[in-house]
């Protein structure tokens, strides 16, 4: 059903009370049959609209500031909203649903979760509107319905998927020793997918994770939330049982995340 992340998976279930060591096709089986978060409720329109709305709020707010930045100094190049595909799956900002005073001092968060909030209302208050009468729909939620539409086919029916080769951008690491940072930029319909994706699998491999481990962990695990915060306090708790005599040893793997680029 999946055709991104096809998992053939054989042997018995695993049994977690069991002294024999599972191999990893009978814990990833395990993991899959128990789990009960479906790939399907990851691709919704829901979903995929707050990714949406999430990133054209973070597109407002960076032209925000190169705004600011260009009134007090010289040299700041403003971006054109124009060449942002994000910007042709919503309206134009005079149509958008605005939270009242109210709303506003009861939520108390920032203007970036403001519009975010604000976007959603005002897209499900069309798409409720339209619903009906498709051929009356805007043009940009004529395209929003359509890059959804896209984006499950691509996941759930597309046999010869293929991810877009993403631009590397090159961000200086080191000007001396003359080291960059290679960053992916994706496009945006790859970009979610790959997201989402990531968020699953992270979702149905957490519970294999022992508590000690605090890197990559799901941000929807009620019981333990893992963040360097938790990180930190464990740490303080440790300390205070054994003692001052603590080392920590810190390791990487040299070149991990390196992207050879082949021109």
């Amino acid at each position: 059903m999946f055709s991104i992340t096809k998992i053939i998976i054989y042997g018995n279930r695993f049994d977690s009370n069991s002294d024999k060591c599972p191999t990893l096709d009978e814990m990833v089986y395990s993991l899959f049959m128990k789990n009960t978060c479906r790939i399907e409720d990851y691709f919704t329109d829901k979903e995929i609209i707050k990714i949406l709305c999430n990133k054209r709020a973070l597109a407002s707010k960076k032209v925000h500031d190169s705004h600011f930045l260009r009134n007090i100094t010289s040299g700041v190049r403003h971006p054109n909203p124009k060449t942002k595909e994000i910007y042709n799956y919503f309206p134009p900002r005079k149509d958008w649903i605005r939270l009242n005073l109210d709303e506003r001092n009861t939520r108390n968060t920032n203007a970036l979760e403001l519009n975010r909030i604000q976007l959603e209302r005002t897209v499900w208050r069309f798409k409720l509107k339209y619903q009906n009468k498709p051929e009356q729909s805007p043009e940009w939620l004529t395209l929003l319905n359509k890059f959804l539409i896209e984006i499950r086919y691509s996941v759930f029916f597309d046999e010869n998927i293929r991810l877009n080769t993403p631009k590397v951008i090159l961000v200086v690491k080191n000007k001396e020793k003359n080291e960059y940072r290679p960053i992916s930029s994706f496009l945006l319909k790859d970009l979610i997918i790959i997201g989402q994706v990531s968020k699953y699998l992270t979702n149905c491999f957490d519970p294999l994770f022992l508590n000690c481990s605090y890197a990559f962990r799901s941000a929807e695990n009620s019981q333990n939330r893992f963040s360097h915060h938790k990180a930190v306090k464990d740490i303080i708790d440790f300390r205070k049982g054994h003692g001052n005599n603590i080392f920590v040893a810190e390791c990487d793997i040299k070149n991990f995340m390196t992207v050879s680029i082949i021109k």
